[in-house]
């Protein structure tokens, strides 16, 4: 907020109150509301003061951008009484993915003392099926049937691993003069070993091209890279 020096000339003389507004937003955090004053003969003034915004009852986690298939979690979801006495709180937790199926779904009543938090271990597990689906994790609190708090996060089941190129090369003969098969003079052979710990769909793809262009095509995927 900016103040016009005209409008502030008889400020040392009676005092001048200001006021800024500023929207919060909707999970627990903090802001700095800094004041800088000066004077036309070159006085200086400042202060600077933390705000934090919080509420009476609210959870608080955290989820990975990106879930592995086959990764056994532990998500920690903290609960926090902000109240000057103990409350009962209910606690719902709900593990659901697309077309809103539901994975898993737990329920408990805490009874927290006040100014005090309680932390829960929520076990997250995902596995292959779900490669490339969104996983979501709603919190949902309640005092006496009303909700107090609810914080959705979402997660996206990801396989483990990267797409890896390789290639052969060698001289491909022609076939012998009147042999009608089809088959060629040489053969071009490769083989690929996988290990015994591979999770996940393997797609292998084979193509045929000339020296030259796969050169190329070495070249601008390396670029790529």
């Amino acid at each position: 907020m900016f103040q016009s020096a005209k409008e502030l000339q008889d400020f040392g003389r009676k005092g001048l109150k200001l006021t800024s507004d500023f929207y919060l937003n909707d999970q627990v955090s903090q802001f700095v509301v800094t004041v800088n004053v000066y004077s036309n003969k070159g006085k200086y003034g400042f202060a600077k003061k933390t705000i934090t915004s919080s509420k009476n009852t609210y959870s608080w986690f955290t989820l990975p951008t990106t879930l592995v298939a086959g990764d056994q979690l532990q998500i920690p979801i903290t609960i926090f009484n902000n109240r000057q006495s103990a409350q009962r709180i209910s606690v719902e937790i709900l593990e659901s993915g697309e077309m809103l199926k539901v994975f898993n779904k737990q329920e408990q009543e805490l009874i927290i003392g006040a100014n005090s938090n309680w932390q829960i271990a929520y076990p997250l597990n995902t596995d292959l099926s779900q490669k490339g689906q969104e996983r979501e994790l709603q919190v949902t609190l309640s005092v006496g049937g009303e909700d107090m708090d609810i914080v959705r996060k979402t997660a996206k089941v990801i396989v483990d691993g990267y797409a890896q190129q390789q290639s052969i090369g060698d001289r491909i003969g022609a076939p012998k003069s009147g042999d009608t098969s089809g088959k060629v003079g040489s053969a071009v052979a490769s083989t690929i070993s996988l290990p015994s710990t591979l999770i996940g769909d393997t797609t292998f793809k084979a193509v045929l091209y000339s020296t030259p262009l796969d050169s190329i095509l070495d070249a601008l995927q390396s670029l790529i890279r």
